[in-house]
């Protein structure tokens, strides 16, 4: 799959400074192959690349020239895998909460800055997790965000945390990923968020150009860490492209950054998909 993703700021003056860091950049996983990218500044800056503490490439560039606008273009060609089977043999309650499992995810398990874990998420984890297992509590997750929560665009932002998400039972993909890990925290399952891109097309024409935005889904660890899609109620497979994962949103942010000028007057976000095979 061929993804470009173009983010523009336009300012009412200049811009005599700014400090910003992308991650836009997929990498090679077990479940996909970075075949080709290239991350594309105007005005033209050089760039430092580092992988941040969750694994996650970043690129950096700091502008010390007068700028009216900003530009960044990612763009990538990876090849996807299709959706790995549901386990049918994971482990119990008993290694799942085991100390050595806790310790070695405790950043998994805890709150973060986007998922308090609240009342209503100690609740809902309480009475999925009811004799079953944590396969099933996962399933189950997935089932009562898909029967609960309305996909409405406008109703949060990015600094919405999931409590919020879980009273108004409304969101976007981001908030779907928030929700999910809270319940799944609290059911003291280890959850992470994976940020990316999806195609939203289920069989689309080869070598079509379809827009699309930024992902978010969510991880599980059940012996691996497992990938679930509870926007759309699936497991992740070849329309997922994976960039990086963290505790939340915070931690893998497309692009973030500070400036000194004027005030910003416009900001255009586009993200084109094509699938190549």
């Amino acid at each position: 799959m061929e993804v470009m993703h173009r983010t523009g700021f336009e300012y009412e003056g200049e811009v005599s400074s700014s400090y910003n860091a992308t991650r836009l950049s997929p990498r090679s996983t077990g479940g996909q192959l970075l075949l080709n990218h290239r991350l594309s500044i105007a005005p033209a800056v050089d760039m430092f690349r580092y992988v941040d503490y969750w694994g996650t490439l970043v690129h950096a560039f700091d502008l010390h020239q007068p700028h009216r606008s900003l530009e960044v273009v990612a763009e990538s060609l990876v090849e996807t895998a299709t959706a790995p089977p549901w386990p049918t043999a994971a482990p119990d309650w008993d290694i799942v909460e085991a100390s050595p499992i806790a310790d070695r995810w405790s950043e998994m398990l805890a709150p973060s800055q986007m998922v308090p874990i609240g009342t209503e998420s100690r609740s809902i984890a309480n009475d999925l997790r009811a004799g079953q297992t944590p396969i099933d509590v996962i399933n189950a997750t997935m089932a009562w965000l898909q029967n609960n929560l309305i996909y409405e665009k406008g109703v949060t932002t990015v600094a919405t945390p999931a409590d919020t998400v879980l009273s108004q039972r409304r969101g976007v993909c981001q908030d779907f990923a928030h929700a999910t890990i809270s319940i799944l925290r609290a059911a003291r399952i280890p959850a992470r968020y994976v940020s990316g891109y999806f195609y939203p097309i289920e069989g689309g024409v080869i070598g079509a150009t379809v827009a699309g935005e930024s992902h978010a889904w969510v991880e599980a660890w059940i012996g691996t860490w497992y990938p679930i899609d509870p926007t759309n109620g699936e497991t992740v497979g070849e329309r997922h492209v994976r960039i990086g994962h963290g505790r939340d949103y915070t931690d893998v942010p497309p692009l973030t950054g500070i400036y000194h000028g004027a005030p910003s007057k416009a900001l255009k976000v586009e993200v084109e998909l094509t699938r190549i095979a």
